[in-house]
């Protein structure tokens, strides 16, 4: 327990005291702080202080001598002797309030500096280290301001609820950093470490359950039926989250090695495991070196900047027609994006739907990031986490990680359709390796410009655990950007990953690669049997999902179940398995193809009757909605383990991408075909076409201001939906915003530059 607590025990007992004696008997007291105080401050010998060699009375005992706590009784019993009078009078309270504070510092520090001292004296401390602690005591005597400073901004604990899965206190970041004292031959500045402590835990399993029997069997021992039985079966998540987080506010001149050295002195006798994960000043979150890959970073960012900023100049005054330089011009490009018309009418209602699963991918997310590796931020998360498993919050775990099987669906059906029309219209054979090539130059500038981004996220903020989690971000894409223009990092772990989110795009980019020009092929060919191959694809891609699950039993949809969703373990295992691969998205993308190839099969409207209309709005529809809701009793909070069998789970893992992705392919082919219904003509509307432009961008660069947001909090949150909301609604302005720049800086300059190759080619070709 922290000094600072054991003074306010102190305080509030010697309060109490004094407010429960009898005022005749107060008016008795010629030593009273209401005679003393009201002209000058009290003598020492009216305040009942210690002189520096007391003797206790009865015993002899020196107060000096190691643990003694004879300070701390003849404190007591002057505390509850004194006969303080009763006051209204505000300045004459505070000095009561400074004379027993005073009274409990002498105490305490009479009682536990003689074993400091040999500690702090066999350790060697530096010597500055060692000056600075001795005049924090001296200072704390005094009752100064400056060593309190420290005390507040520290972590407090036990901190609150700590019995429903708080496991951080970050204390008081920004007060600790603005510690700055000077005197004639000294400057104390604040250094903010972030220290934890863990019960040390072996276990063999796999994953730790949610709920399930605890890691340690109490029952008949002492510990059975007290508190110790919470904490023990709360353990596992303790476990998990790595400890307990605690914001220490030290003296600078205390590295981080001899405070971890210090402390860990008088922690580890407990059993207890203590590190300190590091330490900031103010100096050293505000001049930062720069590295090299940031310096580069920044200057093509200012070259880029300096490139649109003459073009726009340029194409406004007619300066220069140079099509490879007016591709800057800003003012262009954006006139360009809000234009309403598009090349592919006959896929209007494309754009609504990508908008509608970038925005909700978003909502998905700003959700999900308070359970997936930010559990330090999460205030009671044994009591909040089983809200996942309420109804109304499937559409945000399952439904947003449909979305991402939507874009599948909806690519295969875009790189179908322009493929075909771009081979009929110029009447030339295909050509595999402009096919490739092509596509890597459309997606590639704006990927550059999110890897350029990323290793300047350790500049937009700060906070307690802003370092450690942003780095995490960072620097894999200094070290590992190479994987994500070459669009295979969907092969490697979260660790070695730059922007995870882009596996996406190396999972469309190998399908787009493998799948489309086979299939299409086949499809041009012999239509018969290009589609029953595709149904070959589609089930083999449903088999192929089952394979992880049944080769190991832990790597079953851990993404939708309560017992997995805290083990960063489980959710990596997830990602590698079930998620990031390009074979588990084969079915929504190949389906995606086949609409594509329909759509510009039949130019002219087809027939479809009502009665057949009407039965596949209706199966489309209740399977969409079974793949986002079959899963919600998974996440049963209350059961000791998951509700469904292992087939029905197998069967899940196996078809839910599949009976999602028929409802948006099934919108896109019926308005094709003449008959978009209601959601089909909103969907179409031209509205939707300029922020379908974005969506693109939009996707890349979500989650910066998601994890921005996430990892410069100043203190633990509760799950709250307003906030959430709240936060929805800030990010998705500040997505938009960032999406305009890498658009008009990255994507749309070197699209304009596809074109002009492409129409070169195809000139060449003529």
């Amino acid at each position: 327990m922290k000094l600072s607590t054991i003074f306010v025990y102190l305080v509030l007992l010697s309060t109490v005291s004094a407010a429960e004696v009898d005022d005749d008997d107060a008016d008795d007291d010629h030593h009273s702080i209401s005679t003393t105080s009201s002209e000058e401050p009290p003598d020492d010998d009216d305040y009942g202080t210690y002189d520096d060699q007391t003797v206790d009375n009865n015993t002899g005992t020196d107060m000096s001598s190691p643990l003694s706590l004879q300070p701390i009784q003849t404190l007591l019993n002057t505390l509850w002797s004194r006969q303080l009078n009763r006051t209204d009078d505000t300045r004459e309270l505070f000095l009561r309030f400074h004379w027993t504070v005073g009274q409990t510092i002498e105490a305490v520090i009479r009682t536990l500096l003689p074993v400091l001292m040999e500690d702090l004296y066999q350790m060697s401390l530096p010597e500055d280290c060692l000056r600075t602690l001795y005049r924090m005591v001296d200072a704390v005597r005094t009752q100064k301001q400056w060593p309190f400073d420290f005390i507040d901004s520290s972590a407090r604990f036990p901190f609150a609820g700590l019995f429903t899965g708080t496991n951080a206190d970050y204390g008081d970041y920004d007060q600790c950093l603005d510690i700055d004292y000077r005197e004639d031959d000294m400057q104390v500045t604040g250094q903010y470490c972030m220290s934890r402590i863990w019960i040390p835990m072996t276990t063999s399993e796999k994953q730790l359950r949610f709920y399930g029997q605890p890691v340690i069997n109490i029952t008949g021992t002492p510990l059975d039926g007290t508190f110790w039985e919470q904490i023990v079966s709360t353990a596992k998540y303790f476990y998990i989250a790595r400890g307990l987080n605690l914001g220490l506010c030290t003296p600078r001149t205390c590295s981080r090695h001899v405070l971890k050295s210090l402390l860990e002195k008088y922690i580890a006798p407990t059993g207890l495991g203590f590190t300190i994960d590091r330490c900031e000043t103010r100096s050293s979150i505000t001049s930062v070196q720069l590295s090299t890959v940031q310096i580069i970073s920044i200057t093509i960012y200012g070259i880029l900047l300096l490139v649109c900023l003459a073009a726009s100049l340029a194409d406004t005054l007619s300066l220069s027609r140079n099509p490879l330089f007016i591709a800057f011009s800003v003012q262009r490009n954006m006139r360009a994006l809000f234009a309403r018309s598009t090349h592919t009418p006959r896929l209007a209602t494309v754009h609504g739907l990508r908008v509608v699963a970038i925005f909700w991918i978003l909502c998905g997310h700003v959700y999900l990031m308070q359970f997936f590796r930010v559990f330090p931020v999460i205030r009671r998360p044994l009591a909040d986490l089983p809200r996942a498993a309420w109804l109304r919050y499937q559409p945000l775990k399952v439904g947003a990680f449909l979305q991402v099987d939507t874009f599948f669906c909806l690519g295969g059906m875009t790189a179908a359709f322009v493929t075909l029309e771009m081979t009929v219209r110029v009447a030339r054979r295909f050509d595999y390796f402009a096919f490739l090539v092509f596509r890597w130059l459309r997606y590639t500038p704006a990927v550059l410009g999110l890897v350029l981004l990323y290793p300047l996220l350790p500049l937009l903020g700060s906070g307690p655990i802003f370092t450690s989690a942003i780095t995490g971000l960072s620097q894999p894409c200094e070290l590992y950007f190479w994987r994500n223009l070459l669009y295979f990092n969907n092969f490697y772990g979260t660790d070695g990953n730059c922007a995870t989110h882009t596996w996406y795009l190396a999972a469309d980019f190998q399908l787009y690669a493998v799948l489309t020009p086979i299939l299409l092929y086949v499809l041009q060919r012999q239509q018969a049997v290009g589609l029953a191959l595709a149904a070959v694809l589609v089930v083999m891609s449903c088999g192929i999902s089952i394979v992880p699950p049944l080769m190991d039993n832990t790597i079953l949809p851990t993404m939708y179940s309560l017992n997995n969703i805290l083990s960063e373990e489980a959710i990596d295992r997830h990602f590698l398995n079930l998620y990031w691969p390009a074979v588990q998205h084969i079915s929504p993308y190949t389906l995606g193809l086949v609409v594509g190839y329909l759509v510009h099969r039949h130019h002219r409207k087809v027939q479809i009757s009502s009665p057949i209309r009407l039965l596949v709005w209706t199966l489309t529809t209740s399977t969409a909605v079974a793949s986002i809701f079959w899963s919600t009793t998974w996440m049963d909070s209350t059961a000791a383990s998951e509700p469904a069998g292992y087939v029905e789970r197998l069967l899940f893992t196996a078809t839910h991408r599949l009976m999602w992705s028929v409802l948006p392919a099934w919108i896109v082919l019926v308005s094709a075909f003449g008959k978009p219904g209601w959601l089909g003509r909103v969907l179409a509307s031209p509205s939707w076409v300029p922020l379908s432009r974005l969506t693109y961008c939009i996707y890349l660069c979500h989650l910066v201001p998601i994890v921005l947001r996430a990892y410069t909090i100043r203190q633990t949150t509760a799950f709250s939906d307003m906030d959430n909301w709240s936060a929805i609604a800030l990010c998705s302005i500040l997505s938009i915003l960032l999406a305009l720049v890498l658009h008009v800086m990255f994507e749309k300059p070197f699209a304009e530059w596809l074109n002009l190759l492409r129409k070169s080619s195809v000139g060449e070709s003529k």
